[in-house]
């Protein structure tokens, strides 16, 4: 946990010194845009290499295990399913790794140097604050999240990458990526609603329709769930009803992803007056992210809980923004305040209290690290 502790510490001060460097208000000077950069390298490197150590936390040793077993990349497209639930990405990518290494902690790195520049690029592009929203990308647990599920993740990386296309209007690029991400996972689909999400300006008609949407399917859920293991099959997932249906997702966890949601709810003639395409994606975002978070208090709280983590990326983003646009007023200090207090007991919650890190977390050495290349 210690080493957990010093991780948030030093990125958050490293995203802090690299938001004063900052390029998009110091472009003008290019010795600073350059160390603004430097900044950020070592600041995703540190997480990185942190991630690529572990030797066990979740879903690691299932991915060490299915990596050792994977066959080389010449032997993999011999009877390779297609099926979209198959992950036939995820498979080609783990196949490519394993054919030049058989150390399962460069397939572990190699994963994370994907996945984790993806995710904090995509939030340091956009944020009001970078510093805010890397603590956030810590205390709300995404950067555990990336360490437990990897297809996941890699997935989700793909698809802000995609958003990022998208936003640009290369529409082409877009789908392109998310076609890869939904080779890697299958939900990564999720986000070809992104257009129409860019589109409607929160807490107008769309908005309500969603609650009132979602609201119905939490009330009759357990009568949808068979129409929902259809969609499943069709996508070659294979699922059973215990995947969808059993314990719930924790209420204080729920009420968690809920405050941006009451935020932008209280203070929305504030901040939606004037928003642009990307502001109004990723709040809502954020709020379909909150939405399935409160569905999953009626199904299965891993299923349900990693199927909202797909939209967690652009919370990063919203929240940082409502407060800036709150600036000048109380409720926006109040709120800025609050978030460097709570997020962090939010945290401690998950990480002590609930699952103790240092129970399921274990790592190496970066020397021994090393030491094992020459092995």
């Amino acid at each position: 946990m210690t080493g957990l502790v010093i991780l948030i510490f030093v990125c958050t001060v490293f995203a802090a010194i690299s938001q004063n460097r900052d390029s998009r208000t110091l472009h003008h000077h290019k010795k600073k845009a350059s160390k603004d950069r430097v900044f950020f390298t070592i600041l995703v490197g540190y997480m990185v290499i942190f991630a690529g150590l572990r030797t066990s936390y979740n879903d690691t040793d299932s991915y060490i295990s299915t990596f050792m077993k994977t066959e080389p990349i010449t032997n993999v497209f011999n009877g390779l399913n297609w099926d979209l639930g198959t992950n036939p990405g995820f498979k080609i990518f783990t196949s490519l790794i394993r054919t030049f290494t058989d150390n399962p902690n460069i397939y572990l790195m190699i994963c994370s140097l994907i996945v984790i520049p993806l995710i904090v690029g995509f939030v340091h592009r956009y944020t009001k604050n970078f510093t805010l929203s890397m603590f956030l990308f810590f205390t709300m647990g995404y950067f555990l999240f990336c360490l437990a599920a990897i297809k996941q993740t890699m997935a989700t990386a793909l698809a802000v990458l995609a958003i990022q296309k998208l936003l640009d209007g290369k529409k082409l690029r877009y789908l392109l990526c998310l076609l890869l991400g939904t080779l890697i996972h299958p939900y990564c689909l999720m986000y070809l609603i992104a257009p129409i999400l860019m589109k409607q300006i929160p807490w107008h008609k769309g908005t309500w329709f969603m609650l009132f949407l979602v609201a119905i399917v939490a009330y009759s859920f357990n009568f949808l769930v068979q129409t929902i293991l259809d969609v499943t099959d069709i996508m070659g997932e294979g699922y059973n009803k215990e995947t969808f249906v059993g314990e719930g997702i924790n209420t204080f966890r729920v009420m968690v992803y809920f405050v941006p949601v009451v935020i932008s709810f209280l203070w929305r003639k504030t901040l939606f007056e004037h928003t642009k395409r990307h502001e109004n994606l990723f709040m809502n975002c954020t709020i379909v992210c909150a939405l399935i978070m409160f569905v999953g208090m009626f199904g299965n709280a891993n299923m349900f809980a990693r199927l909202a983590m797909y939209f967690e990326p652009p919370i990063y983003v919203a929240l940082p923004w409502m407060i800036y646009k709150l600036k000048g007023k109380v409720e926006g200090l109040f709120i800025s305040i609050m978030a460097y207090i709570a997020y962090p007991a939010y945290f401690y919650y998950q990480t002590v209290m609930a699952k103790p890190f240092d129970l399921i977390y274990h790592s190496m050495s970066l020397g021994e690290f090393f030491n094992s290349l020459f092995q």
